[in-house]
């Protein structure tokens, strides 16, 4: 939310786009991804940190800091009665996106974030591992509390030329991020742009 010239209170919805830049850093005890990009000078950063582990219980990652960064460009945010200010909004400790070590975090649903009644920052279709990427590769899934689960109807089998529906699988193009180099593996999914899987180093 900003300010207008004319008094008023106005929303600005800004999606992360597919050409984001990312970068990030990565330890045993901490991981970060930061994606940038214009207009706007927009940088979000993500930082991560596992929970002490407990023997016989495995030690979990959970997403704890949230930093947006922005100038109030003008042709994002109309009218706003302070153009060109740099904003910073961060958010702590929080517990967002918690999941065993070595697996990595799925959910389709949308997670939302609160910046004190500022704004908000919205994931969906999100899958991310920051900590123990083996080969570059993503470990064993854990699916969020908020995903329904899966249904264990019977498909519909195709029917003939005589009449009905053939069934028809539809497939959803990705755009994914992946910085293998620095162990940390994050996926973000979207709509109606295809691109093949990107290593950043």
């Amino acid at each position: 939310r900003y300010n207008t010239s004319n008094h008023q209170t106005k929303t600005a919805t800004i999606n992360v786009p597919s050409n984001a830049t990312a970068s990030g850093s990565c330890s045993r005890a901490f991981s970060s991804l930061d994606l940038s990009f214009e207009p706007g000078n927009f940088s979000l950063l993500l930082k991560f940190a596992p929970t002490p582990q407990v023997k016989p219980y495995p030690s979990k990652f959970f997403l704890g800091y949230i930093r947006l960064r922005y100038r109030e460009d003008p042709t994002i945010f109309i009218g706003t009665a302070t153009p060109d200010k740099d904003v910073d909004l961060v958010a702590n400790f929080l517990a967002l996106f918690m999941a065993d070590v070595g697996t990595y975090f799925r959910c389709n649903s949308e997670i939302v974030n609160l910046f004190e009644g500022v704004g908000q920052v919205s994931f969906r279709d999100t899958k991310i591992q920051p900590f123990a990427v083996e080969g570059g590769k993503f470990g064993k899934e854990s699916v969020c509390s908020e995903d329904p689960p899966p249904t264990t109807t019977k498909p519909v089998p195709p029917r003939g030329p005589n009449g009905g529906v053939i069934a028809a699988a539809v497939v959803v193009p990705v755009v994914v991020i992946i910085i293998g180099a620095a162990g940390f593996l994050y996926y973000r999914k979207r709509q109606n742009k295809a691109s093949p899987y990107k290593t950043l180093n």
